[in-house]
């Protein structure tokens, strides 16, 4: 007998108030405050977002091309207004778009401002 795979995935959402006392409780952490943005904008996964290079923002379109997802696959995301103001104002001093302040280079983690927050 076949099993049908079951889609009992959890999807949520945090409220506008959520939203607001996250940011309220990152403090200064502008790096942060940006990962978080464009995590909560646009549905990526961390390491795609650590993993973005200037080259994958397309600001005439409003696109982000994610390259190497889980799946393996490259797909498109589009950038609200918030997200490409955060994209904006990042430093461009790296290939990456969020450099590691520490090696300048791929940013790896940001666990312990998160789980301070």
């Amino acid at each position: 007998m076949e099993r049908f795979a079951l889609d009992n995935q959890r999807v949520r959402y945090l409220t506008e108030e959520e939203e607001d006392r996250l940011f309220e409780a990152m403090g200064d952490d502008e790096l942060l405050k940006d990962v978080v943005m464009v995590a909560l904008h646009t549905g990526m996964r961390r390491g795609e977002i650590f993993g973005l290079k200037w080259f994958d923002l397309d600001f005439d379109r409003g696109t982000i091309q994610v390259r190497k997802t889980k799946t393996k696959l490259n797909r498109t995301v589009p950038m609200n207004a918030r997200v490409r103001e955060v994209l904006a104002q990042r430093p461009t001093s790296s290939e990456h778009v969020f450099m590691s302040p520490r090696t300048k280079g791929r940013l790896v983690d940001l666990k312990k401002g998160f789980n301070g927050a």
